[in-house]
Protein backbone atom coordinates (compact mmCIF):
# COMPACT_ATOMS: atom_id res chain seq x y z
CA UNK A 1 0.00 0.00 0.00
CA UNK A 2 2.86 2.55 0.87
CA UNK A 3 4.98 1.65 -2.18
CA UNK A 4 1.90 2.04 -4.16
CA UNK A 5 1.08 5.85 -2.84
CA UNK A 6 5.03 6.46 -3.08
CA UNK A 7 4.78 5.39 -6.82
CA UNK A 8 1.76 6.96 -7.42
CA UNK A 9 2.89 10.62 -5.60
CA UNK A 10 6.54 10.36 -7.39
CA UNK A 11 4.67 10.56 -10.70
CA UNK A 12 2.18 12.94 -10.33
CA UNK A 13 4.50 15.66 -8.69
CA UNK A 14 6.75 14.74 -11.68
CA UNK A 15 4.42 14.09 -14.62
CA UNK A 16 1.97 16.82 -13.73
CA UNK A 17 3.20 19.80 -11.24
CA UNK A 18 -0.38 21.94 -11.63
CA UNK A 19 -2.22 19.19 -10.80
CA UNK A 20 -0.36 17.87 -7.62
CA UNK A 21 -0.35 21.24 -6.27
CA UNK A 22 -3.91 21.05 -6.96
CA UNK A 23 -4.40 18.01 -5.18
CA UNK A 24 -2.05 18.69 -2.15
CA UNK A 25 -4.45 22.32 -1.40
CA UNK A 26 -7.67 20.51 -1.82
CA UNK A 27 -5.97 18.14 0.76
CA UNK A 28 -5.39 20.74 3.16
CA UNK A 29 -8.68 22.10 2.91
CA UNK A 30 -10.85 19.40 3.53
CA UNK A 31 -8.31 18.38 6.43
CA UNK A 32 -8.61 22.29 7.95
CA UNK A 33 -12.45 21.38 7.62
CA UNK A 34 -12.72 18.76 9.44
CA UNK A 35 -10.15 19.65 12.30
CA UNK A 36 -12.67 22.93 12.52
CA UNK A 37 -15.90 21.22 12.20
CA UNK A 38 -14.25 18.62 15.05
CA UNK A 39 -13.39 21.85 17.22
CA UNK A 40 -16.33 23.02 17.23
CA UNK A 41 -17.82 20.10 18.22
CA UNK A 42 -15.44 19.51 20.99
CA UNK A 43 -16.28 23.47 21.97
CA UNK A 44 -19.99 23.02 22.02
CA UNK A 45 -20.49 20.10 23.96
CA UNK A 46 -18.28 21.14 26.62
CA UNK A 47 -20.36 23.29 28.64
CA UNK A 48 -23.25 20.86 28.16
CA UNK A 49 -21.28 17.93 29.84
CA UNK A 50 -19.12 20.32 32.45
CA UNK A 51 -20.10 20.10 35.80
CA UNK A 52 -19.77 23.52 36.45
CA UNK A 53 -21.81 25.05 33.23
CA UNK A 54 -24.40 27.34 33.24
CA UNK A 55 -27.53 27.25 35.51
CA UNK A 56 -25.42 24.97 37.67
CA UNK A 57 -25.45 25.95 41.36
CA UNK A 58 -22.66 24.31 43.57
CA UNK A 59 -23.49 24.00 46.97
Amino acid sequence: MFEAFSEFSTSLSSSYPLLWALFVMAVVAVISLVLFFFWEAIFRLLPAISPFGKGRRVQ
